[in-house]
């Protein structure tokens, strides 16, 4: 029997190895309003208070799933059952770290955007937007994923060229890129995690996979890094398929593996654990 966990849901719909967003914190009874009514929050959150709750909230059932309790038990992510990424995708849902879309699916093997990553990420390692200033072209302040993409700008930046005003919100994000933005977030929070140097790296990958021919060279220490703190790992044929779009199932292995192999603890904060430190690389 699984134990119930209660959490909100302050959430995406964005899943390494979530498209709209519903952002909710649970709160009191608002009174009997009908339809649909959206408000923003003491938290900047954009909450649904028309059933008379503000927010959801959600518990683990009996069977596994993860439902909805704030206004009767409603079933979400009906499309995660038998993938190979079930359990942490329930994880984190769990962990308050992801959500479903307004249709109760996860959709799994779907290429992740870079909004949603970056919500994730900003989520996950509780990054804070706290200015006023609209850095990309493409993500106005009424975007939904504006905060995030703005928290978690720092992060992503080296990916960007400096010509490039645009975040490009909408596209994908390659499997070198994503692992290059998930290291430099854990070792932003984490001082454990220590990047590898460019030879120990392209040595490092030589020995463990295919295909590091086909990895950009600026990102072999990154994915070296992922590799020695157990993040990622190679396909069964022994390839990493760095060019290749990361999947929203694969965005939540590599997150969940950030706890079972404690580089974080469940209330998000970096985990002080002396393996940790052992795992990692040389500067």
């Amino acid at each position: 029997m699984i134990n119930k966990k209660v959490i909100s849901s302050i959430a995406i719909t964005s899943l390494f190895f979530g498209a709209s967003c519903v952002f909710a914190a649970s709160g009191d009874n608002a009174g009997p309003i009908k339809g649909v009514k959206h408000q923003i929050n003491d938290s900047g959150q954009d909450v649904n208070i028309s059933s008379g709750l503000i927010g959801e909230k959600y518990e683990v059932n009996d069977s596994g799933q993860v439902v909805n309790t704030a206004g009767g038990v409603k079933p979400i992510l009906n499309d995660i059952s038998g993938n190979e990424a079930e359990e942490t995708i329930r994880d984190l849902i769990a962990k308050g770290i992801v959500h479903g879309d307004n249709h109760n699916q996860f959709n799994p093997d779907k290429m992740i955007k870079r909004e949603e990553l970056a919500t994730m990420v900003a989520t996950m390692f509780d990054l804070q937007h706290v200015g006023t200033v609209q850095d990309f072209d493409d993500v106005p302040m009424n975007r939904w994923s504006y905060p995030s993409i703005e928290a978690a700008k720092n992060i992503f930046a080296t990916l960007e060229p400096n010509s490039d005003t645009n975040f490009h919100p909408t596209a994908g994000i390659k499997r070198e890129e994503a692992t290059e933005v998930i290291i430099m977030a854990v070792m932003s929070k984490n001082p454990n995690v220590k990047l590898q140097d460019a030879d120990a790296a392209d040595q490092f990958l030589r020995s463990k996979i295919s295909d590091t021919n086909a990895i950009s060279i600026s990102f072999r220490p990154y994915i070296a890094t992922a590799m020695k703190n157990n993040l990622i790992e190679a396909s069964d044929k022994g390839y990493f398929l760095p060019q290749d779009m990361l999947s929203r199932a694969q965005a939540a292995t590599f997150l969940d593996r950030l706890f079972t192999n404690g580089l974080m603890s469940d209330d998000h904060s970096a985990s002080d654990s002396s393996e940790a430190d052992a795992s990692t690389g040389s500067n």
